[in-house]
């Protein structure tokens, strides 16, 4: 996690920031980029740096952040691949909310191979009070 933790910190800067580019450019050239899952008006999936920056561009105009707050480090690795678990707080579509994420990143080349999540999760709305008769 210690080389991981940088390069994820410096993708979400890129992502918060619209450097759709920079965002786009730690993925693997055949990367998939898939957030949202769940999302009312569709979830995007992005495969490529092209589309991949496509999609942080319009996140980023529709006033999108993510803020990393704990990553889990993969318990073993499989086919030279590491499985990251990167739980965020994200703000979109104005609502607010806690999610995980999953990113799969080369070990040979530090790329990001998938990075599924977060997914879409709307604030629950507040319980109506019980009436006491």
């Amino acid at each position: 996690p210690s080389l991981v933790a940088p390069r994820l910190a410096a993708a979400l800067g890129a992502f918060n920031a619209g450097r759709a580019v920079g965002f786009a450019n730690r993925f693997a050239a055949r990367a998939e980029f898939s957030p949202y899952d769940g999302r009312p008006q569709g979830r995007y999936r992005a495969i490529g740096r092209r589309a991949i920056a496509s999609v942080v561009r319009k996140r980023h105009r529709a006033g999108d952040g993510w803020t990393a707050y704990q990553l889990i480090a993969p318990v073993a690795l499989f086919r030279g691949k590491g499985i990251f678990g990167l739980f965020l707080r994200v703000r979109v579509d104005g609502a607010a909310f806690e999610q995980g994420s999953k990113v799969v990143i080369s070990c040979s080349t530090g790329k990001f191979l998938v990075w599924g999540g977060p997914a879409w999760k709307p604030p629950t709305p507040p319980a109506e009070p019980l009436a006491l008769d």
